[in-house]
Order: C-alpha cells, then structure tokens, then sequence
C-alpha cells in the first residue's frame, strides 16, 4: 500500500474524530445525551475567561516554629542523656535555657552544641551554657517553609500544570489560591488541609475497642484501627516520607485499589535496615494521625518500594497517592477566606480578545485565497482543521485556555499559514521553471519542509522553557504554543498536502 493510501486512511480517522472531540468540548450542551464514556469533555476556561473560586490560605508558622524548636532541642536531649551526661536545664523568662553540668564534660558538651541545628546560638561560661534561638536564622527558616509550602499546595492542585490554577504567596505566611470555573471549593480545600505526613512505626501491641485499661509507655501513642481495634506502637518513627519519590494506583488482584509508593535511594536503604530488624513484627504505617494500614514484615524489604491498601476506593486511593507523590506539607494551613471571583479581565476585554482572534483569522482567510487561489483555500482548511486538532487536544488533556492562550493560539495560526507561504512559494518557482504540478507540489513540500522544521523546533524549545520557568497565564501561553506548533506542522506540511494530492491525482483520473 502506498505512503498516500496509508496518509488517507489515518487523515479518515484522525479528521472525524477531531471534529467530534473539538464541537462536543464548546458546545457540550448539545452533547449531554450521549453516553458518558463517549462524550467528549468540556472544554476548561481559565479564571480570567469565567471566573472562579478564591480560597485563602495561612501557615501557622507559630506553631511550626515551636515544633521545630522542640524538635531539635528534644535530639539534643536524647544524644545526651544516650552519653549519660549529668545536667541541669533551666527555662529562662525570655525563652532561652542555661544549662549547668561537669566540668570534664565540657569538650564532650562543645561538640554537640556545634552538632545542633543553626538556628540556635550558644555561649559557655565555666561549667554553664546558654543556648539561645537566634530570631533572624528563625525568619528566615519560616520564609523557606512557606516557599516550599506554596510549590507542594501548587503540586497538589494542578500537578501537570495544566488546568490555569493559580497558586501565589501572599505576605509573609499567606498562600492565595484562585480555581477557574469552580463554584464549591470543598475538594480543593481538601487536598490542600491535609499535612500528608506519612510515618512508618513500629507496633508495641493491637488491643481491643472495648478495653478501658490499657496501659503503655510514654514513648508510645495509641489510636483506633478499624473501628474494633486499638494500635499502641513507638511514639518515635522508624522512617518518614521524606524519602518517598514516587506513588501510584493499581488494582490488587482481588480487585480493590492500593497504593503503591517507591523510595530514593536513601530511603530504599532504610528500608531495607527496618524490615530485616523487625521480621515477624507488625509496622503501622499512619498519615496524619490515622491508621492506614499494619502489616507484618515477613522477609526484608530491598527493593524500595511498597503498597499501601486500607479499602479504597479508587478516588480516595488517587487522592492518596497525589498527597504522598507531592510531599507533606511542612506546616499546618488553615484556611481564613474562601470566595467566588468573577472573570479576571472582565467581559469587554473578554468580548474583544475573542473577536481579535476571529478577525485575525478572516483576514489571513482573506489573504491566502486572494494571494494563491486555490492552494490559499486549501491552507484554510488546514487552518480550521489545525484549530479543531488543537481544541481537541485541550480537551482530551484537560488543559485550561485562557487570554494569553488565546494570544498563542493566534501566533501558531500564523505560523501555521507562514508554513504555506513557504511552500507555496516554491511550488509557484518550480511551476515557472516549467515543472508539472505533481512535481512542483512534491519539490515544494520537500524544498520547504527543512527550514519549516527548524524554525517550529528552535519555537517549541524556548516554549518549553518558558513553561519550565512560569506559572499562571505564561505558563498557559507557553503549553498552547508547544500544542499549536504541533498541530500546525501536522496540518500546514503533511495534511494539506493530502489534499493537494487528493486534487490532482482525482484530476488526472478525470482526464484520463
């Protein structure tokens, strides 16, 4: 079968298909008879085209920081009591602590100061030392937690980039989100109100509900499982999910969803260290203070990775997994404002935005018929069927438009009919030079096809950084031009093409 044969059969598929995906997606209302599973998705508008839900959130930096503090002072505590050093701590009016211990335990006692983390000061006077928090070290740890909290609540809620959700720092502890086309933020909310800290420890003991005396140690905490049954396990971690890199859904072989996870390679390590010191015992895996799972290890675990199942469903299991994939949060949010926003731009920049782009078109439509006649008519096929290809993969990806998208979907239709100014010019220099048409169109997409190429891919680069390094409405305008260029060079080189040959070859069968 010929290369034309095959080109006809897949532009068959290819063409119909768009067509129904890129019209179902605009005018879903027509489409709301058709079976779920076939019907094509709507098509999504960014907050600056419809409008929205704006939720804002703020970090309780207080109480990270006390944590934080405690944390450390409380590893201190351990390395030395571990040593059997003989102290006296003593809580100062201002925060800080002196500390009163042996002479001779002096050098021993530097060492693990320098070993304390930076945002502690500490001074030694004869057998005394002062540690004290150092409030600019303490700032800046909050500033870099709340930075890190924006990028995971922005993994979160858009973790392709794709949907417009615009995710922003605001103060010095608030994070605004603002969720295109949503009217009940709730899902979004929560998503973003849950810390996601997972935790692996090791169980002292399963009791039943019904038990009113159950006594453990202090260094162990105790909650319910599985609505019948209480878990004591060791306050202390054998492993976070710090070391998690990646988490994903499959179905088990009963058919219930479980969340699978894999580790880095410090953590496969890790790993691998706990499950070979604790055969035969029963490791409670918890997020958020809630029980998820016990298993017992039955052989060491060196492959760093695992499953979670705890009766999912599926949606909660996806959940699941997007929570472990993005990372804990480091700090509590609270959630201080939540309200619906009408369209950024407002409907007379909405009005003309659209209507630009529309008269842009019918010029370039003018143009190309007026110019080149019946290969300008041709490249405005091309044109429309680049832009149904092109809202068909929007919808299909579930990728958001906005009015920057709209800009770039203007700048590829350009460049899509740059693209046949190019070729149509050779074919019209070969044609002078006496060639036959056949010749002269196979030349001229050959001629044209290489400096096309070049220019489209050095476009697609700097797009592909652009969103790399942006977010909000440049970013939108960068994945519409990598998708625009795309479609343009499937439409502009090889489908009008198709259709220029289709022409000629049913021409000469005529003449013939």
């Amino acid at each position: 079968m010929s290369s034309f044969k095959y080109r006809t059969i897949l532009f068959l598929i290819i063409l119909p298909i768009s067509l129904y995906i890129s019209f179902g997606s605009i005018f879903s209302d027509y489409f709301s008879e058709v079976p779920e599973y076939i019907r094509p998705k709507r098509l999504n508008l960014g907050l600056d085209l419809q409008g929205g839900a704006s939720i804002m959130l703020e970090g309780d930096t207080e109480k990270y920081k006390n944590s934080i503090i405690n944390q450390k002072l409380s590893n201190l505590w351990i390395s030395i009591e571990k040593d059997a050093l003989e102290i006296s701590k003593n809580i100062l009016d201002d925060g800080s602590i002196a500390i009163s211990f042996r002479v001779e335990d002096n050098d021993l006692l530097i060492k693990k100061f320098k070993e304390l983390d930076s945002i502690f000061d500490y001074s030694f006077s004869l057998n005394t030392a002062l540690i004290t928090v150092d409030k600019s070290k303490v700032a800046k740890l909050i500033e870099n937690v709340v930075k890190r909290s924006v990028e995971i609540v922005r993994h979160r809620v858009d973790s392709k980039g794709t949907k417009e959700i615009e995710v922003q720092q605001k103060g010095e502890s608030g994070i605004l989100i603002q969720v295109p086309g949503a009217k009940d933020p709730s899902e979004v909310k929560g998503l973003v109100g849950k810390t996601a800290k997972l935790s692996f420890h090791k169980v002292v003991r399963i009791a039943r509900f019904d038990e009113t005396e159950i006594g453990f140690d202090e260094d162990c905490l105790i909650l319910d499982w599985d609505k019948s049954k209480k878990v004591i396990f060791k306050k202390r971690p054998l492993m976070t999910g710090e070391e998690l890199e990646n988490a994903f859904v499959s179905i088990n072989e009963i058919g219930i969803p479980i969340v699978n996870f894999e580790l880095n390679k410090f953590g496969a390590k890790r790993f691998a260290e706990i499950s070979s010191k604790n055969i035969g015992n029963s490791i409670a895996i918890v997020l958020d203070n809630k029980v998820l799972n016990i298993p017992v290890i039955r052989e060491s675990i060196t492959g760093g990775s695992g499953s979670i199942s705890g009766n999912f469903d599926m949606k909660k299991a996806n959940e699941l997994a997007l929570l472990l994939k993005a990372g804990a949060l480091p700090m509590q949010l609270n959630v201080v404002e939540e309200r619906t926003v009408g369209p950024g731009l407002g409907t007379y920049s909405i009005e003309h935005g659209v209507i630009s782009a529309k008269m842009s078109c019918a010029i370039i439509t003018l143009i190309m018929i007026l110019f080149y006649r019946f290969f300008g008519f041709i490249a405005v096929i091309g044109l429309f069927f680049n832009l149904t290809l092109l809202i068909s993969v929007f919808s299909i990806f579930g990728i958001t438009l906005t009015l920057p998208g709209i800009a770039g979907i203007v700048l590829t239709t350009g460049m899509a009919v740059d693209a046949n100014v190019l070729i149509y010019e050779r074919i019209k220099e070969e044609l002078r030079n006496g060639t036959s048409y056949i010749k002269a169109i196979e030349s001229g997409y050959k001629s044209a096809i290489i400096t096309i190429t070049d220019s489209n891919v050095t476009t697609v680069i700097s797009s592909i950084i652009l969103y790399i390094f942006s977010y909000g409405p440049v970013r939108g305008f960068s994945i519409c031009l990598i998708v625009g260029i795309v479609c343009s060079m499937i439409t502009a080189v090889f489908l009008t093409k198709f259709f220029i040959e289709f022409f000629y070859s049913f021409l000469q069968r005529r003449t013939n």
